[in-house]
This record gives C-alpha cells, structure tokens and sequence, in this order.
C-alpha cells in the first residue's frame, strides 16, 4: 500500500497587510511513507540536540528574528542551525510546496480565504495523478490558524 504523509504549517496571520506581515505562507510537506527516513531524521534530531536546542525543534520565525531560544545565539550560531535544517531537506526524500500569497493586494479576510482556495486548488489539480498514484493520504496540521481549517475547495 502507497500512503503519503502531508504536513502543513503556516506562516503569516490573517490581517490586513503590514511591513511586518507581507505575506501569508502555507507549506505542504511530502513524504511517501515507502521510503524510510529515519536515519535522516535521527541524524537532524542529534544535529540539533548537539546545538542545545531545547525540545529538539528550530523555529525559523524565532531564529530569523532572534527570538525566544534564539535570544543569545549569535550569526554565526543562527546561521549554522540554519545550515542544519538546510542540509537535511537536500538530503531527505521529501517534496514540499509553498503557496505564497502577497497580503498587500488582498481587500479583506475573505479576498484571503479566496486566494488560497484557489492556490491549493490550481496545486492539486496540477498534480493530481502525483496524489491518486497513493492509496491513502495522511495530513498533519496542528491547527494553528481556525481560519486556514475552514478553507474550502471549489
């Protein structure tokens, strides 16, 4: 049985457009479960463990923007916990998409809603034998945003 695995994270709010907030980022990761991975990711788990990361995770938001846990790293720390997350998605068997959508030419929260609608929709159907060659599909999302979970397609 072919099962593929998607990840989804978001990156960016659903308010007007602001200098700070641009964009509205949405990345799908992919991972056909018939390939083993777990090399890959023991080797980045201990990679960041060895960086004093706490929970073993990298935020990119925090780190780019010298935040929380990234507070007292320096360039150089940040850049090399960058490089760790760099290195692992060049050698990992995954796929990933992002849909980014520019806030600035959007007119409110439903202009939004509308846009990635027809992102995501335009994505799937581009690669719709990519996704019909598995037998079950697997998404993860944590939902962080209630207004990405009410995003219909059409």
């Amino acid at each position: 049985m072919k099962e593929l695995s998607i990840f989804v994270d978001e990156s960016g709010d659903f308010g007007a457009y602001s200098p700070h907030s641009p964009y509205y980022i949405i990345t799908f990761v992919f991972h056909d479960r018939n390939v083993d991975i777990t090399e890959n990711i023991e080797q980045l788990n201990t990679k960041v463990k060895n960086a004093g990361l706490p929970n073993y995770t990298i935020h990119t938001g925090p780190l780019i923007r010298r935040e929380n846990e990234y507070l007292n790293l320096s360039l150089l720390e940040r850049k090399w916990i960058f490089n760790i997350l760099y290195n692992f998605t060049r050698a990992v068997d995954i796929k990933y998409c992002s849909l980014i959508i520019e806030k600035k030419r959007l007119l409110d929260k439903i202009d939004l809603n509308i846009q990635i609608t027809k992102k995501l929709s335009a994505f799937l159907n581009i690669h719709m034998e990519y996704f019909i060659n598995h037998d079950k599909i697997v998404v993860y999302y944590d939902y962080g945003q209630m207004e990405l979970t009410k995003t219909r397609l059409v």
